[in-house]
């Protein structure tokens, strides 16, 4: 679960034994309304999701997927190398497609 500061939009992603709301499923909740404003699917399970004001950031074992929360337009999607076991302050790269 995952707040956006003080406001109603919640993001939330499945437990892997809760067989009803998949790990690799995102929803984007309204508090205020109880209504489901918008959802994701990823080929992987997710592992950790952040937002600012103007981006959804969901990050996979594989990739990182950054979304505008406005329009929900993918942005962009990087390519990430391995996870270290703390994703806040990570120190591993991530590449865009076609870089090194």
């Amino acid at each position: 679960v995952e707040m956006l500061f003080c406001t109603s939009l919640v993001a939330l992603v499945g437990a892997r034994d809760n067989a009803a709301f998949s790990p690799r499923h995102l929803k984007l909740w309204n508090t205020k309304t109880a209504s489901v404003i918008c959802e994701l699917d990823f080929e992987g399970e997710i592992q950790a999701v952040k937002m600012n004001r103007k981006r959804l950031i969901v990050v996979l074992q594989s990739s990182l997927h950054i979304y505008d929360l406005d329009s929900m337009v993918n942005l962009q999607t990087l390519e990430i190398s391995t996870l270290g076991s703390s994703l806040p302050g990570s120190q591993q790269a991530a590449t865009a497609p076609g870089t090194s």
